[in-house]
């Protein structure tokens, strides 16, 4: 039985849930969820095995911890990894090299709107909410934003991106952006769906639409305190135009 995993590797506030949800109904693969973050579920934390070992270590553990998942499944699992999961040290891009080298397929999510990705991470950050599975959790909640903070978060998440391809270009792999996962119904669009059948062809059936609602369907201009002062500061920046997209 082939046991190694799948990575959906993302940054946070990229729709990592939204995608992995997906494969709920899936009889080939299950949903680990965030295995870097002992707060979602404690039995499946990856992190704790990982600190002493060198890229070729955190590798063999991480395969071999899914390989005991996918024997009391008997699904592959599908394993969410950040870009920053600080509980890891640092050490994120030795994780996701080793298992390049190793072949592990990966999907990797990008999020195209870095203002609202920022909007997003700060909400969810003072709220203590990260995901809304009901209607009464999507609540307005308004932020001010620093833009000179938000053109640096544009700059590292950029050059993390681009560091992150590049770890996993030699490995079997497929770029999704979080805008286009989604038809105007709600539902996963086909190209998403052909996407995932084409790269994970046992994938099997998929839910056709997330039990999550999004957090933050408000237009920026109502999210963002200052947004006027932000709009102007974005003026000739590569952000500039992101701050009118809903």
């Amino acid at each position: 039985m082939v046991t190694e995993p799948i990575v959906l590797l993302s940054r946070a506030r990229s729709g990592s849930w939204a995608l992995g949800v997906a494969f709920e109904v899936s009889p080939r693969y299950q949903l680990a969820g965030e295995v870097l973050n002992p707060a979602i579920r404690p039995d499946r934390y990856l992190g704790r095995h990982l600190q002493v070992y060198d890229p070729a270590g955190m590798a063999d553990v991480t395969l071999s911890f899914a390989a005991e998942m996918a024997a009391t499944d008997g699904r592959i699992p599908l394993l969410m990894i950040y870009y920053d999961d600080v509980l890891l040290g640092g050490r994120v891009p030795d994780l996701v090299g080793g298992l390049a080298e190793r072949g592990i397929r990966f999907l990797h999510l990008l999020r195209r709107n870095r203002v609202r990705q920022y909007v997003s991470l700060r909400i969810a950050r003072e709220t203590r909410r990260y995901r809304a599975k009901r209607t009464t959790d999507v609540a307005m909640h308004r932020v001010a934003v620093d833009p000179a903070d938000l053109l640096d978060f544009h700059i590292r998440a950029q050059r993390e991106e681009t560091e992150y391809q590049a770890l996993i270009e030699a490995a079997p792999h497929r770029v999704l952006i979080y805008e286009d996962l989604f038809d105007q119904t709600g539902h996963y669009a086909q190209d998403t769906i052909q996407t995932l059948r084409s790269f994970l062809p046992d994938v099997g059936k998929l839910r056709k639409r997330p039990w999550m609602h999004r957090q933050n369907p408000y237009p920026l201009s109502e999210i963002i305190l200052n947004f006027t002062e932000v709009e102007q500061a974005l003026r000739g920046t590569p952000l500039s135009s992101m701050c009118t997209d809903a």
